[in-house]
């Protein structure tokens, strides 16, 4: 099932338990509270690429791959799809780094109403910078430096290379909830007040969201 963040809990209320395991891709962290109990059948997934959707339930892909956990049911799914795969023996430092760059990349993006590729001609880097400062004191310290450093070199990338459309820009033009609530957001409910940029950019993407599902775009 194509999911995102906010539908994984009443899925998994419907799925009930299964026997098998559950390969999650999602964005956003805190997700095991949305799978309940099926939370130790989930081998979570990094996805580093890009993806539009285009007219004809076509898809445009942009650069980037997945990371999964070496041994796990992840890599051979994916790899007998023809994806390109990164495997690692452990992913919480590969998911908090792929966090920190969807809360701070993302919703800047998605504000701008530009692709990655156009943030630094924009002078948005600086913004887009402070905000992975400011939200890297959320990751656990044992992993708290790889995890800056990675996401440090993957914003990098993006804003080079990737002409990307981030999906939460492309939610906010479709009128579609975001999942701001499981990335830059999740700032407020972990340690409220620690993060004023952050939690002020959340509520500007939340006021936008509705404005957007209300049919408003001024």
């Amino acid at each position: 099932m194509a999911l995102k963040a906010f539908d994984i809990g009443p899925s998994a209320r419907a799925v009930g338990r299964c026997s098998d395991r559950i390969v999650c891709l999602s964005n956003g962290m805190g997700l095991e509270r949305e799978w309940g109990e099926l939370a130790e059948l989930v081998e979570p997934c990094v996805v580093l690429g890009g993806f539009t959707s285009l007219p004809g339930w076509s898809v445009e892909t942009h650069p980037g791959g997945f990371v999964a956990k070496r041994g796990g049911i992840a890599e051979p799914l994916l790899g007998a799809a023809g994806l390109q795969v990164e495997c690692c023996d452990e992913m919480e430092p590969r998911r908090w780094a792929k966090w920190l760059v969807n809360s701070s990349l993302n919703p800047v993006a998605a504000l701008a109403r530009a692709r990655n590729d156009r943030l630094r001609a924009l002078g948005l880097e600086p913004l887009v910078t402070h905000l992975q400062e400011e939200l890297a004191v959320l990751v656990p310290q044992g992993i708290r430096a790889g995890s800056a450093a990675e996401a440090r070199t993957l914003t990098g990338f993006l804003m080079e290379h990737s002409a990307n459309r981030c999906s939460m820009l492309q939610d906010l033009e479709h009128g579609r909830p975001t999942e701001i609530g499981y990335l830059t957001g999740l700032a407020r409910r972990i340690s409220p007040g620690a993060c004023p940029v952050a939690e002020a950019v959340a509520d500007l993407l939340a006021a936008l969201e509705t404005a957007a599902r209300n049919g408003r775009t001024d």
